[in-house]
């Protein structure tokens, strides 16, 4: 079964949960497990706050479409205009989508030197992380240092933040897991995405979108 839940926009209907959470129950759209049990479909758009072309996307399709929530990056030059777009679509769920990859770190990069590059930016490429991380050359302290912070930009900039999930799944990795894990439990964000692209799932697509 389906129920109807408020929007922005137009009214939508849910089917079923898209991340675990810790908590009992919600009424904001895009969000959790309902008072009355029954399991909501969340939609989710990421890159929220990437740029002012994509934050407008992002609100469009939830006031005319079916996304229902949108995960924040903080440390983009889109993030402030993101934040004021939000607060117009007040049961728009919004999460943050932490980033160890793409562009400048809100934290010292000399803090976090083993998250960037000689010029203190992020690598740039989730291979380059993975390989560095698979030689023992990521710190747990230097993810959560990283993590907190863009978790203190949106909560500190007003966003009741519903969950997190990262740049290309990378908290699908345990030593990031664990990083993302500790610092929105201490920030109080009990709802993390998990990535479910089972093996029998990808056997299932199309030979070409295997890759993908």
């Amino acid at each position: 079964m389906a129920r109807s839940v408020p929007s922005c926009g137009p009214k939508r209907t849910w089917g079923s949960k898209w991340w675990k959470t810790v908590t009992t129950d919600s009424t904001s759209c895009g969000r959790r497990r309902s008072r009355d049990g029954l399991k909501a479909l969340i939609v989710n758009a990421d890159d929220f706050g990437l740029s002012a072309s994509v934050n407008r996307g992002i609100i469009e399709c939830h006031t005319n479409g079916i996304v229902t929530s949108a995960t924040i990056l903080t440390n983009m030059p889109g993030f402030e205009h993101a934040v004021r777009r939000a607060g117009e679509c007040p049961n728009l769920g919004v999460g943050v989508h932490l980033n160890v990859l793409r562009g400048t770190p809100l934290s010292d990069p000399k803090a976090i030197s083993s998250l960037v590059d000689r010029s203190g930016k992020f690598l740039g490429s989730a291979w380059s992380l993975v390989r560095r991380l698979a030689r023992g050359g990521v710190s747990g302290a230097h993810l959560r240092l990283e993590f907190d912070a863009q978790l203190d930009r949106a909560i500190g900039a007003g966003i009741d933040v519903s969950h997190v999930d990262s740049e290309k799944h990378l908290h699908a990795m345990p030593t990031i897991f664990r990083a993302a894990a500790r610092s929105a439990r201490q920030k109080g964000v009990l709802g993390i995405r998990l990535p479910s692209e089972t093996p029998r799932l990808l056997a299932s697509l199309p030979r070409d979108a295997r890759s993908l």
